[in-house]
Protein backbone atom coordinates (compact mmCIF):
# COMPACT_ATOMS: atom_id res chain seq x y z
CA UNK A 1 0.00 0.00 0.00
CA UNK A 2 0.91 3.31 -0.55
CA UNK A 3 1.39 6.76 1.70
CA UNK A 4 -1.76 7.93 0.36
CA UNK A 5 -4.11 5.07 1.13
CA UNK A 6 -2.50 5.06 4.46
CA UNK A 7 -3.12 8.99 5.23
CA UNK A 8 -6.78 8.91 3.91
CA UNK A 9 -7.03 5.40 6.19
CA UNK A 10 -5.83 8.05 8.94
CA UNK A 11 -9.08 10.41 8.53
CA UNK A 12 -11.29 7.42 9.05
CA UNK A 13 -9.70 7.22 12.25
CA UNK A 14 -8.78 9.84 13.78
CA UNK A 15 -11.11 12.01 16.16
CA UNK A 16 -13.85 14.12 13.29
CA UNK A 17 -13.16 16.91 14.76
CA UNK A 18 -9.52 17.25 14.37
CA UNK A 19 -9.85 15.27 10.87
CA UNK A 20 -10.39 18.64 8.24
CA UNK A 21 -7.36 20.51 9.77
CA UNK A 22 -5.52 16.77 9.38
CA UNK A 23 -6.22 16.94 5.69
CA UNK A 24 -5.24 20.30 5.18
CA UNK A 25 -2.34 20.12 6.90
CA UNK A 26 -0.91 17.03 4.95
CA UNK A 27 -1.81 19.11 1.72
CA UNK A 28 2.28 20.42 2.05
CA UNK A 29 5.35 19.43 3.61
CA UNK A 30 5.12 22.68 5.81
CA UNK A 31 1.83 22.14 6.65
CA UNK A 32 2.55 18.50 7.82
CA UNK A 33 5.83 19.39 9.96
CA UNK A 34 3.39 22.17 11.61
CA UNK A 35 0.89 19.65 12.20
CA UNK A 36 2.59 17.23 13.92
CA UNK A 37 4.79 19.56 15.96
CA UNK A 38 1.83 21.27 17.44
CA UNK A 39 -0.93 19.21 17.07
CA UNK A 40 -0.18 15.31 17.35
CA UNK A 41 2.33 15.68 19.82
CA UNK A 42 -0.35 17.19 22.28
CA UNK A 43 -3.76 17.72 21.19
CA UNK A 44 -5.02 14.81 18.79
CA UNK A 45 -7.68 12.37 19.47
CA UNK A 46 -8.20 9.38 17.04
CA UNK A 47 -11.93 8.56 16.64
CA UNK A 48 -13.72 7.77 20.37
CA UNK A 49 -15.86 4.82 18.88
CA UNK A 50 -12.87 2.76 17.29
CA UNK A 51 -10.15 3.74 20.25
CA UNK A 52 -9.29 1.21 23.30
CA UNK A 53 -6.41 2.32 25.32
CA UNK A 54 -3.98 -0.37 26.38
CA UNK A 55 -4.33 -0.90 30.05
CA UNK A 56 -0.60 -0.19 31.52
CA UNK A 57 0.44 -3.43 32.62
CA UNK A 58 -0.09 -4.23 28.99
CA UNK A 59 1.75 -1.89 26.98
CA UNK A 60 5.04 -3.69 26.88
CA UNK A 61 6.21 -3.96 23.54
CA UNK A 62 5.67 -7.55 23.31
CA UNK A 63 2.02 -7.58 24.21
CA UNK A 64 1.30 -4.40 21.99
CA UNK A 65 2.74 -6.25 19.06
CA UNK A 66 1.02 -9.38 19.68
CA UNK A 67 -1.90 -7.87 20.22
CA UNK A 68 -1.52 -6.06 16.99
CA UNK A 69 -0.63 -8.93 15.12
CA UNK A 70 -3.44 -11.01 16.24
CA UNK A 71 -5.87 -8.01 14.61
CA UNK A 72 -4.12 -8.62 11.33
CA UNK A 73 -1.10 -5.64 11.34
CA UNK A 74 1.39 -6.85 8.82
CA UNK A 75 5.15 -6.97 9.36
CA UNK A 76 5.58 -3.47 7.89
CA UNK A 77 3.44 -0.33 8.76
CA UNK A 78 3.36 3.31 7.72
CA UNK A 79 4.42 6.24 10.43
CA UNK A 80 2.87 9.67 10.87
CA UNK A 81 5.37 11.38 13.92
CA UNK A 82 6.55 14.10 15.36
CA UNK A 83 10.25 12.52 14.92
CA UNK A 84 11.61 13.71 11.59
CA UNK A 85 13.47 10.57 11.35
CA UNK A 86 10.43 8.15 10.74
CA UNK A 87 7.75 10.65 10.27
CA UNK A 88 6.71 9.79 6.57
CA UNK A 89 8.16 6.15 6.02
CA UNK A 90 7.18 2.80 6.26
CA UNK A 91 9.08 0.64 8.65
CA UNK A 92 9.22 -2.53 10.28
CA UNK A 93 6.54 -2.88 12.96
CA UNK A 94 8.54 -5.63 14.85
CA UNK A 95 11.48 -3.37 14.47
CA UNK A 96 9.66 0.01 15.53
CA UNK A 97 8.10 -1.82 18.97
CA UNK A 98 11.15 -4.30 20.17
CA UNK A 99 13.60 -1.75 19.44
CA UNK A 100 12.09 2.00 19.47
CA UNK A 101 9.21 2.06 21.27
CA UNK A 102 9.68 3.88 24.40
CA UNK A 103 11.35 6.61 22.32
CA UNK A 104 7.93 7.15 20.60
CA UNK A 105 6.84 9.57 23.22
CA UNK A 106 5.97 12.89 21.26
CA UNK A 107 3.07 11.45 19.31
CA UNK A 108 3.58 8.21 16.72
CA UNK A 109 0.44 6.88 14.67
CA UNK A 110 1.30 3.43 13.06
CA UNK A 111 -1.31 2.87 10.33
CA UNK A 112 -0.75 -0.87 10.03
CA UNK A 113 -4.28 -1.39 7.77
CA UNK A 114 -5.06 1.59 6.14
CA UNK A 115 -8.44 3.00 7.82
CA UNK A 116 -8.95 -0.01 10.02
CA UNK A 117 -5.60 -0.44 12.24
CA UNK A 118 -3.64 1.77 13.90
CA UNK A 119 -1.92 1.86 17.23
CA UNK A 120 -1.31 5.70 18.65
CA UNK A 121 1.09 7.06 20.97
CA UNK A 122 0.54 10.04 22.86
CA UNK A 123 2.97 12.87 24.22
CA UNK A 124 1.37 13.63 27.46
CA UNK A 125 -0.76 11.85 29.25
CA UNK A 126 1.40 9.17 28.07
CA UNK A 127 -1.07 6.57 26.54
CA UNK A 128 -0.93 3.97 24.05
CA UNK A 129 -4.23 3.49 22.07
CA UNK A 130 -5.02 0.97 19.69
CA UNK A 131 -7.62 2.42 16.85
CA UNK A 132 -9.48 -0.27 15.09
CA UNK A 133 -12.75 0.33 12.85
CA UNK A 134 -14.10 -3.09 11.64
Amino acid sequence: MDRDTHIVGLLKLIDPAEKDRMKRAFETAKGRTKWLHKRLAHHVEMHPDHSNEIPRGERDEESVLNTLYKLGAPEECYVVASDHATDDSFQSLDLLLKERYVEFGHGTIFSCLPGKLALFKTAFPHKSIIVQRK
